[in-house]
């Protein structure tokens, strides 16, 4: 069995490239505002805030050598 694979030859369309283009940006803003939330959370638990009873999870740790810091944050 061959390993080798068949790349197109077909013209890469300016619709692809702002596609691709579109989605990394969505992804670096996505990124930013996962950021901002946790720290917004953390900030709030920090403070003394409750969590809401349910299904959801928030979780601080200390670090031994660091700031206080967010190692999860689930949605089970």
């Amino acid at each position: 069995m061959s390993n080798l694979k068949v790349i197109s030859t077909a013209t890469v369309r300016q619709q692809e490239l702002e596609t691709l283009l579109g989605l990394k940006n969505q992804i670096r803003h996505l990124k930013g505002l996962h950021k901002r939330r946790s720290q917004e959370i953390l900030n709030r638990l920090l403070a003394g805030c409750a969590v809401e009873r349910g299904p959801h999870m928030a979780a601080i740790e200390e670090s031994a050598n660091g700031p206080t810091r967010i190692t999860r944050l689930q949605v089970s």
